[in-house]
């Protein structure tokens, strides 16, 4: 698989666990189902998808997986976001760290599906 490739698959599987997070928060507090898929589909970046679903703004989203999930969550997140888009740098999050990208992606979208 090629460098750029990975980053933007472990992007894509976060945004699926937030979409699915964001139907169950807004769907258990009684919004309307097509309103609800609305504002999951004007959300176009992730940090936007992840503030829906978290319910805060987009520029809470890495402190609120840090308070909430660790700090490795907010390390997570920010490394699929820039790594999507900046080559070099998904590699460079985890480079000399030992942990391995793919099991901290699956663990933090695996956190993600069973809040609430």
């Amino acid at each position: 698989m090629a460098p750029a490739v990975l980053p933007g698959l472990c992007r894509v599987a976060l945004e699926s666990a937030f979409v699915e997070m964001a139907r169950r928060r807004l769907l258990t507090a009684d919004a309307d189902h097509d309103a609800v898929e609305r504002r999951i589909s004007e959300a176009r970046r992730s940090s936007a998808i992840a503030a829906v679903a978290l319910g805060v703004e987009s520029n809470e989203v890495v402190g609120w997986l840090n308070d909430n999930v660790g700090g490795w969550a907010g390390d997570v997140f920010r490394a699929c976001n820039r790594g999507a888009h900046t080559q070099g740098a998904f590699e460079a999050a985890f480079r000399g760290t030992g942990k391995d990208p793919i099991e901290y992606v699956t663990k933090l979208a695996r956190h993600l599906r069973e809040v609430n």
